[in-house]
């Protein structure tokens, strides 16, 4: 007889390692450390290469293939060209999933599409209503995108996460989930319909969970006030607004630039965007099919876009109660189309500016974000995604301010040091730079990690629980890119760096790798 083969599973509460036979799959294990239920479910193996089925080959079956979901549907027969015409141009007009708009017009034979990529694609098939879901696992995944999608968590085994799919071989929506959930994702093959019946069964009745996702078209989206309404707003009404955060206005002199700024941000709906950024996103929005990662480029870039794309993905509409901080999870839940909708929005809600804000925020910021991931990295006490995103926008209340007064910002921006900044900020407009950053995070949703982090990202030892961690990881980034000419540069980032010797120690990092990262 041959000997038992084992393989090791990881529960994915405690961590906890077991060893299971293999052929115990699909069966359910309780953790020996915490109770939990971990149902064991292979890694897939890799898909098939080569064969017949049908007179049409494997490669261009299942996922071999190397074109579009698209022309893979039109390919293998599930759609014809004057389907698919249609469905692009609802998506166009709508926005929304390929799958789901051909689904939703009864274009698309789900259980040819199901016996297809059952025979072709290497994927291994789940029954997923007979199996038990852990509640931590179901969460791992948003309804809406589940629904968007056509897709459901399974189990979590260490890092690796187990997605029943009704299309495994499209790698875009696998790409989408493994950004939002920063895990690797294992895809299986459902049924359309079990997945539907799945999705009902664990989310029924949940709170923020009515309702098909999609994209927020511009109605959909919660009516900003009206310049009346804002007008009559009083002083105690905006802080009572932000009280969640501890944000408030230091109560020095100099009412009349306060109320200038408290004007700018409460009347303000996105940032300026710089009109390369807005070219070049158009660009890759103009394509008929628009690549992620090239979104993703674009937006880890500039400052002022990633910002925007938080603002719309925090709307209850898109993250149903959960908030969004990080640049890839906001792509992930709104794709391609979702960022066109949001374009359009901006394009028509803009106020028109005489001058653009030219300052010189982008690039340092980028610098700092790409440290932050870093030190995130490194420390393991922060994700390197909020790291990155937040380092990227830590900078945006200085757009605010030089709209305020521009001439007079001018010449505090000469100040390399973001905390003598600061200083003059204060004295002159009686609100800093950071102040300003997290009041409109705030006002927009963003995370509460992330509106403490940037309010206390100069003074890092203030930050609220676990905004601590992120906001000493902000204050060593803001060191990056500093200007002026090598040899001052470097005698102003040895200095810096030993004002920032406490926070560098608190996150369990040494001097040399923040140096050598810093490049």
């Amino acid at each position: 007889m041959s000997e038992q083969e084992y393989e090791i599973i990881s529960c994915a509460k405690c961590g906890q390692k077991m060893k299971v036979p293999t052929s115990a799959e699909g069966k359910a294990f309780k953790c020996v450390r915490c109770g939990n239920i971990i149902r064991y479910i292979p890694a897939p193996p890799e898909p098939s290469v080569g064969g017949q089925i049908g007179g049409m080959d494997v490669s261009t079956s299942g996922a071999n293939f190397t074109g579009t979901l698209s022309q893979w549907l039109v390919a293998t027969d599930l759609i014809t060209s004057q389907d698919l015409e249609e469905a692009i141009e609802i998506q166009r007009k709508q926005g929304g999933y390929l799958l789901k708009i051909l689904y939703q017009n009864a274009k698309l034979p789900t259980e040819k599409l199901f016996d297809i990529l059952s025979r072709s694609s290497g994927f291994p098939k789940i029954d997923i209503n007979r199996l038990y879901i852990d509640k931590e696992i179901v969460e791992l995944v948003p309804k809406k995108l589940c629904e968007e999608r056509f897709v459901f968590p399974v189990d979590k085994l260490g890092r690796n996460l187990t997605l029943a799919m009704a299309c495994p071989i499209d790698k875009e929506t696998v790409f989408l989930v493994e950004q939002f959930t920063q895990l690797r994702v294992k895809p299986t093959l459902a049924r359309i319909t079990e997945i539907e019946e799945t999705i009902n069964k664990y989310h029924k009745g949940r709170m923020g969970d009515t309702g098909v996702f999609h994209t927020p078209t511009i109605s959909s989206v919660a009516p900003t006030p009206t310049t009346e309404s804002r007008i009559i707003r009083t002083k105690s009404a905006i802080e009572e607004q932000h009280t969640d955060s501890v944000v408030q206005f230091p109560e020095e002199t100099y009412e009349r630039e306060k109320k200038n700024v408290e004007l700018v941000i409460d009347e303000l709906e996105y940032l300026p965007i710089p009109p390369t950024a807005e070219l070049a996103l158009s660009m890759v929005l103009d394509d008929t099919s628009p690549n992620i990662e090239d979104l993703c480029s674009i937006f880890t870039d500039e400052p002022s876009l990633a910002t925007a794309l938080l603002r719309w993905a925090n709307t209850s509409i898109v993250s149903e109660g959960k908030k969004i901080g990080s640049i890839w999870s906001a792509l992930a839940l709104l794709g391609p189309n979702g960022i066109q909708i949001m374009m359009d929005h901006i394009k028509k809600s803009q106020q028109p500016i005489s001058e653009y804000p030219v300052l010189p925020i982008s690039g340092r910021s980028k610098l700092s974000a790409k440290l932050a991931e870093k030190l995130a990295q490194n420390s393991k006490r922060v994700s390197p995604s909020l790291a990155y995103t937040t380092a990227l926008i830590h900078q945006i209340g200085a757009i605010v301010l030089y709209m305020v007064g521009q001439e007079e910002y001018k010449k505090i921006m000469r100040d390399s040091l973001p905390e003598i900044r600061l200083r003059k900020e204060t004295e002159y407009f009686t609100i800093n730079h950071a102040v300003t950053a997290s009041l409109l995070a705030s006002r927009w949703k963003f995370p509460e990690v992330v509106v403490h982090a940037l309010c206390h990202y100069l003074e890092p030892y203030k930050a609220p629980g676990k905004s601590k961690d992120l906001a000493h990881i902000l204050f060593i980034s803001s060191i990056a890119g500093l200007p002026g000419e090598q040899s001052i540069r470097d005698e102003v980032i040895r200095d810096a760096l030993k004002i920032r010797e406490k926070s560098i120690q608190y996150l369990g990092l040494d001097l040399r790798e923040v140096v050598k990262a810093l490049g």
